[in-house]
Order: structure tokens, then C-alpha cells, then sequence
């Protein structure tokens, strides 16, 4: 799939996410979840309240959604009986994943994000 990697700023972040929320696009948390069944957030706050524990979002339309996103529960490990989303699975999404900034300076270092397009 194509994929766009790309460096933001936190302003530069935000003003995607606001056209985001302004063209009805869901933003789905990456995280996990006691039910196999996703969460958005619905504005800004709470985009940056997820952000704080997730570097990526599936971005959904839902004039294009053929198929619903996929979960699949943990069997092992730290997390037995949660639900995760599959990545690549269900959507289409545009995939977008925003790495914090790694230092606030004159010379500010960025972590490489991406947005990525599943079919």
C-alpha cells in the first residue's frame, strides 16, 4: 500500500486533525480495549487525550468504509482478554502515526510519522 512519511510540528499536527474532524472523518485510538468495539475521538481533546498514550490513529470515512475494523483478543502476555485492532484490516483507513517531538530546543528533533492508506 502507499505509504507517506512526513515530519509535523504539534501545530502542524493539530491543524490536520482539525481538518480531519471538520470533513466528519472518525480518528480510532490504537490501543486496547476491554470490548471489540473502537472509540474516536471526537475533537480535538480528546484526540490529544489518546495521543498522550497512542502514537496511531485509523482515520475512517464512513461515505468509503467497506468493512468494519478487525479486532482480535490477546490470548498471552500483560494484556490476556483485551482486544486490539488489527492494522491493515477492515476500512478502508488512512493510517496516521505521529511520533511526540523528541526535544523542545531552537533545533527541535521530530520522530518520523507516516500516513498509510489500507485498502
Amino acid at each position: 500500500m502507499p505509504q507517506l512519511d512526513f515530519l509535523l510540528s504539534a501545530n502542524e499536527e493539530r491543524r490536520l486533525v482539525s481538518a480531519a474532524f471538520e470533513q466528519c472523518l472518525r480518528l480510532v485510538p490504537d490501543a486496547d480495549y476491554d470490548t471489540p468495539r473502537y472509540v474516536t475521538a471526537g475533537n480535538l481533546i480528546r484526540y490529544c487525550a489518546y495521543r498522550a498514550r497512542t502514537q496511531l490513529f485509523f482515520i475512517l470515512a464512513d461515505d468509503y468504509v467497506r468493512s468494519p475494523l478487525e479486532f482480535r483478543c490477546f490470548s498471552a502476555g500483560p494484556k490476556p482478554g483485551r482486544y486490539f485492532i488489527m492494522q491493515r484490516n477492515g476500512g478502508p483507513t488512512i493510517d496516521l502515526r505521529a511520533p511526540s517531538q523528541r526535544r523542545e530546543s531552537a533545533t527541535s528533533e521530530y520522530g518520523s510519522g507516516f500516513a498509510d492508506r489500507e485498502k
